[in-house]
Parts: C-alpha cells; structure tokens; sequence
C-alpha cells in the first residue's frame, strides 16, 4: 500500500459520518438577495444551519479578503454548473428537498467542520454541490463517462476552475448509488479552493471519497 492510499485510509477513519439529513424547509429559493428573508427558502436554512460563510468567522484584518457574496451564496457556483450543462437554472430550487425522489441531502462533519450536500442527477452524472462553514460553495460530479471525479472550486472566491481529482469510483447501474458503496468509494486528493483555516484564508482543501447512506460523496476539510 502507497503512502497516499495509507493517508486516505486514515483520513476515511477519522471521517465523522452523520445519517442523511431529513432537514425539514430545506425548501424552494433562488438565490438572491431577496431569499435571505424568506424562512421556508434554501438560502436562509443554510444560513441558520451555519454553512454560509459570513464576516462573523473571519478576523477583522482578514474581512478584506472574504469572497464577495455572490460566491458565499452558491450563486456563482450554480452559474458555472448552468453554463457547463449541468443544471437547467442557477438557482437554489433545483437542488433536492427534503422528501425529493431525486437526490439526498447529506449533513456530515469532517474534522470537526459541519457540510451539508445535495446530490441530484445530471445529464453528464451525478452531481454533488456542497456548502461548508469554513469555505465558499465547491461541486463534485461523479461522471457517467469516466470513474474519476471533478471537482468545481474557487481557489482565489471568485472564480470557479474545474479540475479533475485523483480519486476514482465506481457508481452503480442506477448512476446514482453506488452498488457497493464502501467497497468502490476511497481516496483523498488535494485540491485548490478558498477555506478558512482558523481565522486566516487559505487556498487548499483536503477531498476525500466516503460513504454516506449508501451513496459515495466527497468530503472536504482546510489545508492539505
């Protein structure tokens, strides 16, 4: 066994695994300013669930630096999704709700930071999109044409970059869950994307491959 299959199966036992989420008014909300006031929208659940990054988490000499709203929000991710064929709109309604059929939303910690995903279908695989208290929104589409994964993040908070990781799976026939999910869903990978360690941004996430209620999905931790 690798140096870097050893650190991911270490990685992969630290993970703090939590049941998908049943999060009740995980509802219907675009993206903008408006939806923060709106109790039933996406946004504002996300938003008392502690996942959007907000001034509050950084220090003062550091809130210079925090990426502009429309990346904390996710709006400039779903517009990127949008723009490579992935979603039909960029908006927050299109990702899964609580009792949806098709997708899962997962509530899970790794090293401590709290993530909530939604995975939903795409024309080109499954998708996940991800919303972390430490860092700004990132995806991860597990492609129906290949068995390694993309990630979508923004190093520098503006700007997002698709890359693909070095971490393949194995999705199942359904090309939503994986047949035998802890057997085909491992790895970790370093990948570039805005995360705030402690009080100071830094540029690098750890991604790694994990089961979750059956479905393999990516988690995500500052600094690698």
């Amino acid at each position: 066994m690798s140096e870097k299959d050893m650190t991911s199966v270490n990685r992969r036992d630290v993970l703090q695994k939590a049941a998908t989420a049943s999060i009740a008014g995980l509802g219907v909300g675009a993206v903008s300013g408006n939806v923060a006031g709106k109790k039933k929208g996406k946004l504002s659940r996300l938003k008392s669930e502690g996942v959007i990054l907000t001034q509050r988490k950084v220090s003062v000499s550091s809130r210079d630096k925090l990426p502009p709203a429309e990346t904390r929000t996710g709006k400039r991710l779903l517009s990127k999704l949008v723009a490579d064929g992935l979603l039909q709109r960029a908006t927050l309604d299109v990702l899964p709700d609580a009792q949806s059929s098709e997708g899962q939303i997962h509530r899970v910690r790794t090293d401590g930071s709290k993530e909530i995903s939604f995975t939903t279908s795409t024309p080109q695989g499954r998708l996940q999109v991800i919303f972390g208290e430490d860092s700004v929104p990132s995806a991860a589409l597990f492609p129906e044409d290949s068995d390694r994964v993309v990630m979508y993040t923004a190093p520098d908070g503006k700007k997002y970059e698709r890359s693909k990781l070095d971490i393949t799976t194995s999705e199942g026939t359904d090309g939503v869950t994986a047949t035998s999910c802890d057997s085909t869903c491992g790895g970790c990978d370093c990948v570039d994307n805005w995360c705030l360690d402690g009080a100071m941004p830094k540029s690098n996430k750890t991604a790694c491959a994990t089961c979750n209620d059956g479905e393999c999905i990516i988690n995500n931790s500052c600094g690698c």
